[in-house]
């Protein structure tokens, strides 16, 4: 049995479910608006499915980020997933202008961009209380 050599180990388990991601937007993205199943449960919330996508997208690129050895996008990961949030909902609504019975959303995008934010905030609320019990640990 052969192991995979480690770069490729870091590339499953940290890049390859971004891709993955992207791969399940875009085909939800690609069914045409008359082949979507029509669900009494998410009926206008919408928008809330699209926070939900795009905090799950933000979240595995922070992850890959993270993982990266480049110290600078280390320490810019948080910002960056917050940017390839916001530029792969733009993709997103680009390309359903092309898809039939779909349109470009500008509330759909704000959605898309509030999953990420919504992300980064909570990633942030749990680094500081992270912080805080260490610092209450190192004290006592």
């Amino acid at each position: 049995m052969t192991t995979l050599t480690q770069p490729y180990q870091r590339f499953f388990r940290y890049q390859l479910p971004v891709f993955l991601w992207c791969c399940v937007i875009f085909v939800l993205s690609s069914i045409p608006s008359r082949d979507l199943p029509k669900l009494d449960l998410f009926s206008g919330h919408d928008k809330v499915i699209h926070a939900g996508i795009y905090f799950v997208f933000c979240w595995l690129v922070h992850r890959a980020f993270l993982h990266q050895r480049n110290a600078v996008i280390i320490e810019l990961s948080l910002f960056l997933a917050i940017v390839a949030t916001v530029v792969y909902g733009c993709s997103d609504e680009f390309h359903q202008l092309y898809v039939a019975g779909r349109s470009a959303d500008i509330y759909d995008l704000l959605a898309d961009t509030f999953g990420g934010m919504l992300y980064a905030g909570w990633f942030l609320i749990v680094i500081k209380r992270k912080r805080s019990s260490a610092s209450k640990v190192a004290a006592s």
